[in-house]
């Protein structure tokens, strides 16, 4: 898991790690909601 890719904030971490473990789908979500 490549956290540091990401450090934008605690919570862009943690979301991360959400979606990584949850799925592609969800993480597909996340990306269109924040971008």
């Amino acid at each position: 898991m490549i956290i540091r890719e990401y450090q934008i904030s605690d919570t862009e971490a943690i979301m991360k790690l959400f979606v990584e473990r949850r799925g592609i789908k969800l993480k597909n979500y996340v990306m269109e909601k924040y971008l």
